[in-house]
């Protein structure tokens, strides 16, 4: 027992090690939307032991069952890899067959008190012991998940067995003898009813009882896989193992007689027999995410981190401001035309200072309004009417910001959130919502265009950024399938963008495939957002390059 107990000790040490620096550095990340506790049923089938000490050789391959529950907390949650606790409660039901043959003396005296020897012996002793108890695991538990279906779990701990029953049916051949040295006679072929010399001579005989037990404890192993069914819900199946660490009999003291002064059979757990529990467990549950929130279908209105954006006609002309008060006046004189104030503020990413930035709202590719902010308060206000709107803000030496501001629907004055723009150094990710292609092509939709002419855009201003172009996919279909497409359409956007003016030592060209997938591939907009194109400043390069 000592072994396992190392072992298991070791396996414990090595998985905090690993949970440590995993929680350091794999980018499996822990966001708000994946749940930390998980409800896990499972039913075993078993092979089951109460493990003698004295008469193990003679004990037989018995069935038993293990089942029950347990909530887990995982202080490692991400999308690969969790690591956390669990505690439980279990059912499981053991048992346990012994056929032997067994013969013994014992001097001992009668009910006269005459000393004599006793020879005794049990001829196809059977006996089954069935014991069952409540178990209380304490697990820590470690699971890995490589796909998005498929992944695998280890779990090691310690649990507490309270017994709640144990009962033992046992059978055999009986022969026994009296020798009495006193009067040198020896007894046997004696089976009169109710006399309390009793020596017969093969008797069958036959009884039942109640086995004395206690609790005790235990150390568990299981090993298996999981299969996800949704988001939510996952089976499981592996292997367990339980190993009982105590003396789970109750008898004080080894009690030599097999059969009593009233002719009734002793179990063999009390001739001096140490046993403890073992049981070897196949494996089958249900894993439950709880309280797991998805995430929202609704895109916010600031990009992750977004685009350039171009200067503006020179024919359109600079709004200017009129105050408040009269802004509302002209809102209730204009019924048929509801206008609405937008305002922001727009700061650094990294500094949170404002800044001086341009910011331009367009409706089908028609310039409706535009403002910009001073640099002492980075703030910018403007009119727009009741539509649908992309907006961009760009400031020299950022990457500017593309997104889509709803205003369908309201007619109060909307304040954006803070806008924050990121510095052009090596590292900034930026993606576009309304970078696509026709389904399943490289072949780049006309509503890409507009989008793609701005990056041409801000390379053609910035001819020291270099940028990766990388394409990804969801997960549906074929895999090499999906990293050869997301290459393909990597390249087609490479040449658009040198069509634009920008140099090939400007861009590189990655396609991912479904390899890096920034939510689960469950829903069809989960899918949506993992097919996307992002842009990545890999470096600020030596013009001399060129």
């Amino acid at each position: 027992m000592g072994r396992y107990l190392t072992g298991i000790l070791v396996f414990l040490l090595f998985s905090s090690a690993i949970a440590g620096q995993t929680h350091e550095q794999v980018s499996f990340s822990n966001d708000n939307y994946s749940s930390k506790w998980d409800l896990n049923i499972h039913g075993s089938p078993a092979r089951t032991r109460l493990k003698s000490n004295k008469f193990g050789n003679e004990e037989k391959i018995t069935y038993g069952y293990n089942g029950g529950l347990d909530l887990a907390y995982y202080f490692i949650a991400g999308e690969k890899l969790k690591f956390g606790l669990s505690a439980g409660v279990n059912y499981s039901f053991y048992k346990a067959l012994r056929i032997l043959n067994y013969n013994d003396s014992i001097k001992t005296v009668d009910a006269d008190n005459d000393q004599f020897t006793l020879y005794q012996k049990g001829d196809n002793i059977r006996e089954t012991q069935n014991a069952s108890f409540i178990d209380i695991p304490v697990l820590l538990r470690l699971e890995y998940v490589p796909f998005p279906h498929f992944g695998v779990y280890l779990h090691a701990g310690g649990y507490y067995s309270s017994a709640l029953n144990a009962k033992y049916n046992i059978s055999m051949t009986y022969t026994a003898k009296g020798y009495y040295p006193k009067y040198n006679v020896l007894l046997h072929d004696i089976d009169v009813p109710n006399s309390p010399y009793f020596f017969p001579t093969n008797k069958p005989m036959s009884g039942q009882g109640s086995l004395q037990v206690k609790s005790s404890y235990g150390i568990t192993v299981a090993f298996g896989l999981k299969y996800k069914l949704t988001p939510n819900i996952a089976l499981t199946a592996g292997v367990s193992s339980y190993m009982g660490m105590t003396n789970l009999s109750a008898y004080s003291k080894s009690n030599w007689f097999l059969v009593n002064s009233n002719r009734s059979i002793n179990t063999l757990m009390s001739r001096g027999d140490k046993i403890t529990e073992n049981a070897y467990c196949v494996d089958f549950g249900l894993s439950i995410t709880l309280w797991k929130r998805i995430k929202p279908t609704d895109k916010p209105i600031i990009a992750k981190e977004s685009i350039s954006v171009p200067e503006a006609p020179k024919d359109i002309v600079k709004l200017t401001i009129p105050r408040i008060a009269e802004i509302k006046d002209t809102i209730k004189k204009e019924n048929a035309i509801i206008r609405i104030l937008v305002s922001g503020k727009l700061v650094d990413l990294k500094t949170s200072n404002p800044l001086h930035a341009k910011v331009v709202f367009k409706e089908n590719n028609t310039v409706k309004g535009m403002a910009s902010s001073p640099a002492t308060t980075g703030r910018f206000n403007l009119i727009l009417t009741q539509g649908m709107y992309d907006y961009e803000i760009s400031s020299p030496g950022y990457i500017p910001i593309v997104d889509k501001l709803d205003l369908t629907e309201t007619n109060q004055p909307v304040k954006l959130p803070d806008l924050m723009l990121t510095p052009i150094t090596p590292g900034p990710i930026f993606q576009f919502n309304n970078v696509s292609f026709q389904n399943g092509t490289n072949v780049i939709t006309e509503q890409s265009y507009a989008t793609l002419d701005l990056v041409g855009k801000l390379l053609t201003e910035n001819p020291s950024m270099q940028l990766e172009v990388g394409c990804h996919t969801d997960n549906t279909g074929n895999e090499t399938a999906n990293l050869t497409l997301s290459q393909q359409r990597a390249n087609t956007i490479v040449r658009y963008l040198t069509n634009k003016g920008a140099t090939a030592v400007q861009l590189k060209a990655t396609g991912y495939g479904s390899s890096m997938p920034i939510t689960d591939n469950y829903t069809e907009y989960g899918r949506s957002q993992n097919r996307r194109v992002e842009f990545k400043v890999l470096k600020i390069i030596n013009l001399q390059e060129k």
